[in-house]
Order: structure tokens, then C-alpha cells, then sequence
């Protein structure tokens, strides 16, 4: 079946399938309400406008077994390239971004009842985590270009997240989650409190959320074919591998490595990635990795929304937040006797090494060990969220409302780096000139006190703050058109942004002449900055003829540390039939430098790189694939320009009945002067090469054969276009036979055209493809979500199904694949999840679910390793990964 024919057989099923909506047209004799609606700041009669829109329901979190904002927004079909969940030391653990198409989560806005949040530097993203979910009225997603109403950042659309309000009553909730696999459980308590006195509500809400740790080991995935399974890294405890050296400590010409005379037989096996290094001691990854798929976390909120009616005209609202999240990872055991400097393991010589080896025949000893009494390396992210809003609305005359408002919002980060190795101290205590070290592994009764001195812990911190004043005038015209009155809106915002992260003292430290940090790096982050912006905005709704109705948008920006930017939208909508509507709208948008793009200083990390005359020639000090380890940090860019976006859509809503109802929508997005960072290893060929490498930097150490890398700066430029085109469908079909209902819900998203262009003109076709170092980057060619749900009386069984097409690596690497490379793709994969719930007669609900009922893990596949070994991308499969999971919640008022 073809692309087209697939297209025109679902939009002949969204015309079986509908949801309910709530009719915009009042009974004879009702005033018409109309509401504001995310998109515009009219208010106006029909929640349907020029621009797609999702609407996610609390309803919708209730029966998915929804905790957080994150996991809601990343199993819906316009999450394509799904939400960041990380777990790196370099970026922070714990946070969810919303990533509209895939587009970026620093090109979707977020915004809380209208407001914008502090975002994640790292990402550019807002932190979902720090949204509790007990708060949520509904989440609206606008689709398209919105920079003209929003600003900066809403480029792919915008996330609104609306907030319960006007609440009476109490109501406590526990929900419990486990599944089938060990870890991932999860435990939550909210409460809640709606009191009214005189013209005030006050809804107050306090949440407790708890998720353990799920570790690679406890779930479905393959390590590796035959060797590829074990690792010296994890070798049985007691003991080791060594090589015979000399004097001078180089390996002896024909002495192979081999495994300790304690080895078990089964244990000893040649290396599977380089078999003619000799035999080495390994241990099962699968019985000994304690790597984790999800780290555990704990946190806790609570939250107060103020609605005052000062006058029967004058509406004042207020919210306020705090929210505490902490996330502990383990990165496991990192004293493996590795030498920093030579790349090699710890060498003992002659009358050391025959201590606690037989054999040697009056030679020294290399030694590969990993210390079991050594600590464990461990980071814990502590992340708050707090601030507020308040606003003041009043009616002028019958036509008129003034709006303004104030809010502040401020986010923390702390990550504390436990147990970290001190470069100086590690190498004086492994790794001395005279190769007869203080301490070393093998030794049954050495002193392991001695491991205290060669690490510290570490502090690093950030934060961002955001404060922002707006007042909007709108309203209805006297200017009266054929289809009705014309309806504008006018304002002016002031924002403030300012960031800081500070790092350790001790990580910015230089462990050698080449500035390689004495620690990791992870928390030499450093940079501080802020920025004003002030904007006017101006929009207008005109119903130009009956059923036909334009809309219209532009704003001014202007920025402290740059350019100023105009932005522009229109769009219209007509009544082509009583229930048909055709829709259409174009907008420009931009996204503005991230403070840290801009300011920051340090940070990165430790990777790989290719460097083929230094291997052929120092074969030891390089992998197989003549690699070897450099440090790189970044640096700010103060050059930098915003990206441009523009973007349209072409729409059909159909909307026979109260009964049925559905929405197909064209999109198209093009993005320019993307904010990107060079491959690391195309900075260093240009290096190598004396070619220019811009903003970034390598710095080299040694001559000749010995020219090798020490140290790579790379800085955040505009780099290349982005253009995505997509087809978005959405519907459903509500009914009622006696005492059942019956509803069925479909949303599907297709990526007709996913490609970049880079900075040396190659364009790229992403499209149903994954990319990147272990498939870091995937773009399914579609993502369709189904949903029925039976309600009879008080019960209501829901059965949901998410499905992601099958996703193909890049065929540049598949042709550039060394022999007995995997490169797998992604096969089609469909989640079933179910529901049961029920309302009982004592004000109060009981809701019991399966998640994942058929315990398959999406996405597992093998990418860019010889081993076997497989994995799954968390942004879009993430719950699978959890396995077959059981969950009750249990809801009482009062």
C-alpha cells in the first residue's frame, strides 16, 4: 500500500470514529460564553481555531495511570521525536522536556495557566518534572509558528499547561504502581483542598512521588553474542588479568595478556573486540552491571490558586509553586588502575609484581583490576522549582477587558558528584615513576583506607530566573463586518531573564599543561548572564463574511544582548458546510541564544576520537578502530544569531453531530540558523588539516609520531536548516445504546518530509531513519494512538493502543559499517495499555491498570556495535522499557 493510499484509508476511518466536543452554539435565549483558548488572546465562542490543536483531558491522565507531564506528553502521537529523560553526569538526571515533532524541546514553548518557566539550560527545554500532575485541568497543544502571539521559542507550537481553579471539597489520592520485572515501582500520595469564603476559592494541593531505580540487567535486552557478553571490566571478584613488561615498564615483544591462576575456567576468555591482546579474566555483563535505565527519584510539591471576585467585573487570580526533586544515580565503580596520562593499566615492577604473581620469570607486570573495596562513583541532582502568578481581569463597558498580570518563577540545580577521582592523587597512589606503588588491588591485605585520599566530592550549581509584566486590552470593535464585530487585542510585555551556574573550585583545576580537569569536568560549568526584553503585540479576529472568519497577528521584541525580532501570523477559518470547516494559517517565528549558549564556560566531557596516524603508530594507546580518549568542554558564543522559523497549515474540520467529530491538518515548518554544535571529530580533521575551525579550538601535545590530541573547545554556532512537513489526524465517535457508552479516539501523525541541511550544504533525509552516535536521534516514519472506552453505570474499561512505525538507521553508516557491524532497525512496535475504574457511591473513585499488557520492550534493536548487544531509545518506547506494569489509584473526596 502507498503513502497516499494509507493517508486517504485512515481519513475514511476518522469519519467512523469521533469524540465528543461541546458545542459552540448556545440554546435560543443563552448568552454565548466565549473563552480564551491557547493561540490568541481573544476570547471567543469555538474552541476549534486556524491552528491544530490537541486538547489532553484530566480524564485522559486518569486513565493512562499518568504521573508526570513528561510521560503524558511523550506517548502522543506529536511527541515523533518523544521527550529527553536523562541520565548523564553532563546532563542533569531526572529531566523531561516537552519536543513538539521533534523539532527540539528548546523550540517548544511551555507554558503554565500562560506563563513561561524557567527552562533547562542543557536542553532548552522547560522541566516538566516540576509540574505536578494533581494540579492539571487540561494541557492545550497549538501547533505551527507562534512566535507572534508567545515570543521567542514557539517555533514548533506551544504547551500550555492549564491548572485546576474554582475547586470545592477535599479529596486524598494514592496511587501505587509495579511491574512485573524488578524495579520501577512507583508510590504516590496527593491532597487537595477546595474552600470557598465570600468571593474567594482557595485550592491548595500537596503531592509525594516516589519511583525506584529500574537497572539494564533486570530487563530484555541482550548484552552481546557469545564473548561480546563478558567484560574484563566486570571479572570476578579476587581476580585479575596481566601482560609481562621490562624494566622500563613497555610490554615484552610476544607476551600476551592472560587471566590470574584463580580465574575461573569459565571466566578466562580472549578479548571479544581485540582477541590477539590474549586472554583476559571477564565476568558476565548481564549477572554484573549495575547500569541504570532510569535512576531513582523522590520528590515532593505543593501548590495554591487564589480566585477572588473583587466586583461582579473585577476577577483576581493567583498561583504559587514549590517543588522539590531529587534524583540519585549510580555510575558505578570507576578504579580500574587506569593511567590518565598513558592510557594504560598499573604496572608494577619486577620484586612487586612477583609478590602476587607466579610466573613472571623475573619481569614486571601490567595489571588490569578492577578494585572491588574501591567507592562508588554516585551523582544526586536536586532540582526546585518555585514562584508564582497573579493577574487582575476587568470588564470595560460590555465589549472590553484589561488583563494584567506579573510572574516569577525561579529554578535551582545542585548536583552533588560523589566520590570523584582526583587525577594528581589517583596517579601518586597507582601509578608511580618507579613502578612500586603504595597500594595496588591485587594485594589481599592492602590498605583501601588509602582510596579516601584520591577522591572528593563535588558541587555544582545553576539556576534561572524569570519575571515577566503584561497587560492586554481586548475586545470586541464597534467596526461591525457582515459575519459580526471585529475583535482585537493589544498589549506590551516586559521580561527579564537571568542565569548563573557555579562551579566546584576544585574541577577547574588543570591536571595537566593541556587543561584537562584534575576531576571529571562535570562540574567545572561556569557562566552568568541576563537579558531584558520588551515586546508589543497586536492581534485581531475578523468574521469578514458569514462562516468566514480572518485572523491576524504581529509583535515586536526587542533583546538586551541582540537583535531585536518582528514576528507576524494570519490565518483563517470558513464554513464550507454546516458541519465541514476549512482552516489555514502562516506564522514566522524565532528562538532566542540560551543564556549558557551565550555565557557558559567549561563543562563536557570525555569521548572517543579517531586519530589514524597517532594509532598506527602508539597501537597500544588506541582501540581497535584507532581511537583514543580526549577531553572536550564548551564556551559560549556571543556571536550568536536567533533561529527563523516560518511555518503554515491546511486544514479540514468535520463535525456532522455532537456525536462525531474529526480534524486533518497539513503542516509545514522550516527553521534556519539552527543552533548546533560541530561533530567533534570533523573539528579535529579540520585541525589536523590547519583548516579554519571557527569558534571552536583543539589544542595538541608532542611531536611527530607522538602528536596526539589533549584538549578540544567546542562553542554552539548557526549551523544549517531544519524543514518538516507532517499530516495530523485526530477523531472520534461518542454513543450512547441504553446504559452504555461507548467512545473511540484516534490521533495520528505521518512525517511526509523530515530532512536538514547542514552547514556545508549536504542536505539529509531524517526521515523514518535514526541517527547519531547509537541511534541518539530517531524520526518515525508515523505514530497512531487509539483509545476506546466502555462506560456502563459506574464502571469504565478503557484499552489503549500506541503504535510507532519502524524506524531505519542511516544509510550512511550502514555503508560505512565495518565488517559485523549491526545496524538494526527499529520494527513496528504497538503498546497495549488497559483500564478499569469506578465510582462508587461514597464520592470517591477506584481505578485499576495494566500497562504494557503483552511485556514487550519498543524499539530494541542493535546500532553501531559488533557486540549484539541492544538497547532501546527511552524518548519513544520509554514506558515499555518498564515492562508489564500493574497500577491501582485510589481517590476519595470529601
Amino acid at each position: 500500500m502507498t503513502n497516499s493510499s494509507k493517508l486517504y484509508s485512515l481519513s475514511v476511518l476518522l469519519t467512523a470514529l469521533a469524540i465528543p466536543v461541546p458545542s459552540a452554539l448556545a440554546q435560543d435565549g443563552e448568552k454565548v460564553e466565549r473563552v480564551k483558548v491557547t493561540g490568541s488572546r481573544i476570547k471567543r465562542t469555538s474552541v476549534e481555531s486556524s491552528n491544530p490543536k490537541i486538547t489532553i483531558s484530566r480524564d485522559d491522565l486518569e486513565k493512562e495511570g499518568i504521573t508526570s507531564v513528561g510521560d503524558l506528553l511523550r506517548g502522543r502521537t506529536f511527541s515523533t521525536s518523544g521527550s529527553f529523560s536523562g541520565s548523564s553526569g553532563y546532563i542533569r538526571s531526572g529531566s523531561q522536556t516537552a519536543n513538539l515533532y521533534g523539532l527540539g524541546p528548546g523550540r517548544t514553548l511551555v507554558l503554565l495557566d500562560g506563563n513561561r518557566l524557567p527552562k533547562v539550560q542543557y536542553t532548552g527545554g522547560t522541566n516538566l518534572e516540576n509540574i505536578p500532575v494533581s494540579i492539571i485541568e487540561r494541557v492545550e497543544i497549538i501547533a505551527g509558528a507562534k512566535s507572534s502571539i508567545y515570543g521567542s521559542d514557539a517555533v514548533a507550537g506551544v504547551v500550555n499547561i492549564i491548572t485546576r481553579k474554582d475547586v470545592e471539597g477535599s479529596s486524598v489520592k494514592l496511587y501505587q504502581s509495579k511491574p512485573e520485572e524488578k524495579g520501577g515501582d512507583e508510590s504516590t500520595l496527593s491532597l487537595t483542598n477546595g474552600t470557598s469564603f465570600g468571593n474567594v476559592n482557595m485550592f491548595t494541593t500537596l503531592n509525594y512521588n516516589k519511583q525506584s531505580k529500574v537497572l539494564s540487567r533486570d530487563r530484555d535486552l541482550s548484552y552481546g553474542n557469545g564473548d561480546y557478553a563478558y567484560s574484563r571490566y566486570f571479572h570476578p571478584e579476587g581476580t585479575y588479568s596481566y601482560r609481562k613488561v621490562d624494566e622500563s615498564g613497555n610490554p615484552i615483544e610476544g607476551e600476551l595478556w592472560q587471566a590470574s591462576a584463580n580465574c575461573p575456567e569459565g571466566n578466562a576468555k580472549p578479548l571479544a573486540v581485540r582477541p590477539s591482546l590474549g586472554t583476559f579474566c571477564q565476568g558476565a555483563l548481564k549477572e554484573r552491571d549495575d547500569s541504570e535505565l532510569f535512576p531513582e527519584q523522590w520528590g515532593w510539591s505543593a501548590t495554591n490558586n487564589i480566585a477572588w471576585e473583587i466586583t461582579p467585573t473585577t476577577l483576581f487570580r493567583s498561583f504559587l509553586i514549590y517543588d522539590y526533586k531529587n534524583t540519585d544515580s549510580n555510575y558505578g565503580n570507576y578504579f580500574s588502575g587506569y593511567n590518565y596520562q598513558t592510557g594504560r593499566r598499573q604496572i608494577l615492577r619486577n620484586t612487586a609484581a612477583s609478590e602476587y604473581i607466579d610466573g613472571l620469570d623475573g619481569n614486571g607486570a601490567e595489571v588490569y583490576v578492577v578494585d572491588p573495596a574501591a567507592p562508588l562513583r554516585t551523582n544526586e541532582n536536586i532540582d526546585k522549582t518555585y514562584g508564582g502568578n497573579a493577574s487582575i481581569e476587568t470588564d470595560i463597558g460590555d465589549f472590553w477587558t484589561l488583563e494584567t498580570g506579573i510572574s516569577s518563577y525561579k529554578s535551582t540545580n545542585r548536583r552533588n558528584f560523589n566520590n570523584v577521582i582526583n587525577k594528581n592523587e589517583y596517579e601518586n597512589l597507582f601509578h608511580p615513576s618507579d613502578f612500586n606503588p603504595e597500594y595496588t588491588p591485587i594485594d589481599p591485605n592492602r590498605n583501601s583506607a588509602l582510596l579516601n585520599n584520591t577522591v572528593s566530592d563535588l558541587v555544582t550549581k545553576e539556576s534561572l530566573t524569570t519575571a515577566n509584566f503584561h497587560a492586554t486590552i481586548s475586545g470586541e470593535t464597534p467596526f461591525e463586518l457582515p459575519g459580526g464585530p471585529l475583535a482585537v487585542a493589544a498589549g506590551f510585555n516586559r521580561r527579564m531573564e537571568k542565569y548563573k551556574q557555579t562551579p566546584d573550585a576544585l574541577d577547574v583545576e588543570n591536571f595537566t599543561s593541556y587543561k584537562q580537569p584534575v576531576y571529571t569536568g562535570s562540574a567545572s560549568v561556569s557562566g552568568e548572564g541576563q537579558r531584558q526584553a520588551g515586546s508589543i503585540f497586536a492581534e485581531a479576529i475578523a468574521p469578514v463574511y458569514q462562516g468566514i472568519e480572518l485572523d491576524a497577528s504581529l509583535r515586536f521584541d526587542s533583546f538586551s544582548d541582540f537583535d531585536s525580532a518582528f514576528t507576524y501570523g494570519f490565518g483563517t477559518k470558513i464554513q464550507a458546510t454546516s458541519f465541514l470547516n476549512v482552516v489555514a494559517s502562516y506564522g514566522t517565528s524565532y528562538r532566542a541564544p540560551e543564556l549558557s549558549d551565550i555565557h557558559q564556560e567549561g563543562g563536557g566531557g570525555y569521548t572517543y576520537i579517531k586519530d589514524t596516524n597517532y594509532c598506527e603508530a602508539n597501537p597500544d594507546n588506541c582501540t581497535s578502530g584507532q581511537e583514543y580518549q580526549v577531553y572536550y568542554s564548551n564556551a559560549g558564543n556571543k556571536d550568536l544569531k536567533p533561529e527563523e522559523g516560518k511555518s503554515y497549515n491546511i486544514g479540514l474540520i468535520l463535525e456532522p453531530s455532537s456525536k462525531f467529530f474529526a480534524r486533518a491538518d497539513y503542516i509545514s515548518y522550516n527553521i534556519k540558523n539552527l543552533f548546533n554544535t560541530r561533530a567533534l571529530q570533523d573539528v579535529i580533521d579540520d585541525a589536523n588539516d590547519n583548516k579554519d575551525t571557527g569558534p571552536n579550538s583543539v589544542l595538541f601535545e608532542g611531536e611527530g609520531t607522538e602528536r596526539k590530541v589533549a584538549r578540544a573547545v567546542l562553542s554552539t554556532e548557526n549551523l544549517g536548516e531544519r524543514n518538516l512537513e507532517l499530516m495530523q489526524l485526530k477523531g472520534g465517535y461518542f454513543d450512547r445504546f441504553g446504559d452504555l457508552g461507548l467512545s473511540l479516539n484516534t490521533e495520528y501523525t505521518q512525517n511526509m518530509v523530515v530532512n536538514e541541511t547542514k552547514a556545508n550544504g549536504t542536505k539529509v533525509d531524517l526521515k523514518g531513519r535514526y541517527f547519531g552516535d547509537n541511534a541518539s536521534y530517531s524520526f518515525p516514519l508515523w505514530k497512531w494512538n487509539n483509545t476506546l472506552t466502555l462506560e456502563y453505570d459506574q464502571l469504565a474499561w478503557s484499552l489503549l493502543a500506541k503504535t510507532v512505525s519502524k524506524i531505519k538507521p542511516d544509510p550512511e553508516v550502514v555503508e560505512g559499517a565495518q565488517d559485523g557491524e549491526y545496524n538494526d532497525q527499529y520494527d513496528q512496535f504497538t503498546q497495549y495499555d488497559t483500564s478499569i475504574s469506578w465510582k462508587h457511591n461514597y464520592n470517591g473513585d477506584v481505578t485499576f491498570g495494566i500497562n504494557n499488557v503483552l511485556n514487550e520492550i519498543g524499539g530494541k534493536h542493535r546500532a553501531q556495535n559488533t557486540s549484539g548487544a541492544e538497547s532501546s531509545r527511552s524518548f519513544l518506547y520509554g514506558s515499555s522499557i518498564y515492562g508489564r506494569t500493574f497500577y491501582a489509584s485510589l481517590t476519595q473526596r470529601f
